[in-house]
């Protein structure tokens, strides 16, 4: 059965983009993608390199929870041109989607990668049923313990060595 799972996006601004255009300006917006893949995009804000779109957007996921527990979400910054295609200026690295509480919003104000400068001000939301809520929730708490057992187990391993 697969459960209503959304992603919220509040589009703060960025900062310091690398100029795309001959005017030494960008016309950048944001394209949201899941495993690569185009989840929708922000409004476009014309010749800045510092752009303020407090804009806020929900996708819906397509999957149950166990599909979309480890997939991951990226942030291209894109430069809109209308005769030609649109210019690459920067990416979020991005995040699980088990690395988000859910219904909680988490912002993030991270250096783009694979350019020389520019910065990404966002919040991500996962919002989702109790239901999956509370799945999330036993997961994490398991994959904790998991870690817990392993730590204990190198430690006694250690202790055993050294005696």
């Amino acid at each position: 059965m697969t459960t209503q799972i959304q992603l919220e996006v509040y589009f703060h601004k960025a900062r310091n983009l690398i100029p795309s255009d001959f005017n030494g300006k960008s016309d950048p917006y944001c394209k949201v993608l899941l495993e690569g893949k185009k989840l929708g995009t922000c409004k476009k804000k014309k010749k800045t390199l510092n752009p303020v779109w407090n804009e806020r957007k929900s996708f819906k996921l397509k999957g149950t929870f166990e599909e979309l527990y480890h997939k991951h979400v990226s942030i291209n910054v894109m430069d809109w041109d209308m005769i030609s295609r649109d210019d690459f200026i920067g990416s979020w690295k991005g995040i699980q989607l088990c690395e988000l509480p859910p219904n909680k919003e988490v912002q993030y104000i991270d250096k783009l990668t694979k350019v020389p400068q520019g910065s990404l001000n966002i919040s991500l939301k996962l919002v989702t049923p109790k239901e999956v809520q509370t799945k999330w929730e036993e997961k994490k708490r398991k994959k904790r313990k998991d870690l817990e057992k392993k730590k204990r187990k190198a430690l006694s391993r250690t202790k055993k060595s050294t005696n």
